[in-house]
């Protein structure tokens, strides 16, 4: 009784061998293409088994789990741009701030660029403020207002 058979597709010996009790004698009668066939078939089997178990674990977590909605946030280091009349002392820098910009995508990709000026509407004080802080922190809000300064 003989095993291989020239024309048998790979799916065909791969089953045959999975069900055989003695593995070794049925690989030692396979063809080196059908050999081929089986380990490329169960190659296959085993990435579509290992995205299936990828997919029960997103699914059991999600059900134990649920996903938060979150938002996304950028902090950004800004510094005012006006001059103002007093005269500063000598090596003292302007007014800067920690600025929070929440869902910056809104704002689209390259809106907010290194050295750029922008006019900032409606922005909100967070945290504490001490005239001794030479840094404030703030905030936008959803009805801030962003454009480009001086028609960049």
């Amino acid at each position: 009784m003989g095993f291989a058979v020239a024309a048998e597709e790979p799916d065909e010996c791969f089953d045959r061998l999975e069900c055989a009790p003695n593995k070794s004698a049925v690989l030692a009668k396979l063809t080196p293409h059908q050999l081929h066939g089986c380990l490329a078939l169960a190659a296959q089997r085993v990435e579509q088994s290992r995205h299936q178990a990828v997919l029960d674990l997103d699914a059991e977590l999600d059900e134990e789990f649920p996903r938060r909605d979150v938002r996304g946030f950028l902090i950004v280091r800004v510094r005012d741009a006006r001059e103002g009349t007093k005269p500063r002392p000598a090596g003292r820098a302007k007014r800067t701030a920690q600025l929070t910009v929440w869902r910056p995508e809104e704002l689209g990709d390259g809106f907010l660029r290194v050295g750029g000026r922008y006019h900032v509407g409606v922005v909100v004080p967070k945290g504490t403020w001490r005239r001794t802080t030479e840094e404030i922190t703030l905030t936008t809000r959803r009805d801030t207002r962003w454009s480009v300064f001086g028609g960049e």
